[in-house]
């Protein structure tokens, strides 16, 4: 599974780099305790991209993607400059399994 936080170097031109670093921190804390629940790996990629990788990959699907993205709504990391119209302006990723 390969999760990017989106938008994240708009917040890091905006917020600066020291809320990035914050931000990048609080959000591989969540990864990594979602990944102990589910037995699987979690590292950092590179920049704001982040893999999961689980032994069991077929049982790895959408439902973690969606628990991936609430939580990581959940951290209430403002992004009020994000590109993307709602009423939410927090820090959202996407994530795809394969």
């Amino acid at each position: 599974m390969i999760i990017d936080i989106d938008f994240f170097k708009n917040f890091n031109d905006y917020y600066g780099h020291l809320h990035g670093d914050e931000a990048l921190i609080r959000v591989t804390g969540l990864l990594g305790e979602i990944s102990l629940k589910y037995n699987a790996f979690a590292a950092r990629w590179g920049g704001e991209e982040f893999v999961i990788v689980s032994q069991h990959a077929q049982h790895f699907t959408v439902h973690v993607c969606e628990e991936i993205l609430q939580e990581v709504r959940n951290l209430k990391i403002r992004h009020e400059h994000s590109p993307i119209a709602d009423d939410r302006q927090h820090m959202d990723v996407s994530c795809q399994s394969f």
